[in-house]
């Protein structure tokens, strides 16, 4: 006897997220493997070489076992002209007016077998090199939408201009990108124009007009006429419109005061940190102590020290 409350649910939401009209056209021969994989990876979370094992428990789309052999020869067909065509009609059934959210995760990797395992900026710290993985999903329909595996060496800023190329699937005039400011430059932002993508990005404080449009709100944004709440946080926001090249360029300027107490605070425990530091070591700088119970004269003490360290 097999459970089978685990395919009625999964079915249920395959259904409800127009998934399976998709998938059944561009995979006509494998849609059935491939979402026993998906449901396999949603309820277990293993290896797909051990697939075979979970559908000896549970019922599934595919009704033949998938062996690891029958899992490595179907990963084989879904090839990267397949992908982008399931990414197509993917994003057209989710094409209502939305507002896609890019970023870009990295995995590290031991393998030395995977040609975009590279060193590059870790997020997560590791001492590894990785792979990055770009993602797009709608922020209203919280669906992930497109994936596209990166180079672990290439940064967030210099995948955009290349990435905005290979998602020729997103050109519906409705659709607008929200990046953080690792995806900032110059560069980025005249490729966003010239392809018609409306965007919002961050900026860092590395940016001229981002310092100037701040020092000149600085005194005047506290104000309870540009006070306003954004899920239940508290913030004071001024926008001014600008032109970039020719085009019309808004700088939204945000304060929040609760994260500019933690930022003081941090600031004054760092610069306290530092200035202990520094006062420890500048009162000890230049001295060294020698202890023993032999009555050697100053000079000797300090010759048969030397002689051990030269040793």
């Amino acid at each position: 006897m097999k459970n089978t409350g685990i395919q009625s649910l999964l079915d249920k939401a395959v259904s409800d997220i127009g998934l399976m009209e998709p998938l059944s056209t561009v995979f006509p021969d494998d849609w059935r493997c491939i979402l026993t994989c998906a449901y396999y990876l949603v309820s277990e979370g293993g290896a797909l070489r051990h697939v075979d094992q979970w559908q000896r428990m549970y019922p599934s789309p595919c009704r033949s076992l998938l062996a690891s052999q029958r899992v490595s020869e179907l990963l084989v067909r879904i090839t990267p002209t397949l992908q982008q065509d399931f990414f197509s009609r993917w994003i057209d059934v989710n094409s209502q007016k939305d507002v896609y959210a890019m970023d870009i995760t990295s995995v590290s990797s031991y393998s030395e077998l995977i040609d975009f395992v590279r060193w590059g900026y870790n997020r997560d710290g590791e001492k590894l090199p990785q792979i990055n993985l770009l993602m797009l999903t709608g922020v209203t329909s919280h669906m992930p939408l497109y994936y596209r595996i990166i180079p672990g060496s290439i940064k967030d800023v210099n995948a955009l201009e290349d990435s905005i190329a290979n998602i020729s699937v997103l050109e519906s005039p409705t659709c607008h990108f929200v990046m953080d400011k690792g995806f900032y430059s110059e560069p980025n932002l005249d490729a966003m124009y010239a392809s018609h993508k409306k965007f919002l990005i961050g900026v860092p404080f590395t940016v001229g007009f981002a310092c100037k449009a701040v020092e000149h709100h600085r005194d005047s944004i506290r104000s309870h006429h540009n006070y306003c709440t954004v899920f239940g946080d508290g913030l004071y926001a001024v926008t001014e419109s600008s032109n970039w090249k020719g085009h019309r360029f808004y700088i939204h300027i945000y304060h929040d005061i609760f994260k500019a107490a933690s930022d003081e605070r941090n600031f004054d425990h760092t610069l306290h940190c530092c200035y202990e530091e520094l006062s420890w070591k500048r009162h000890k700088k230049g001295f060294f102590l020698l202890c023993g119970c032999m009555g050697f004269r100053k000079w000797q003490a300090v010759y048969f020290t030397n002689c051990l360290w030269l040793q």
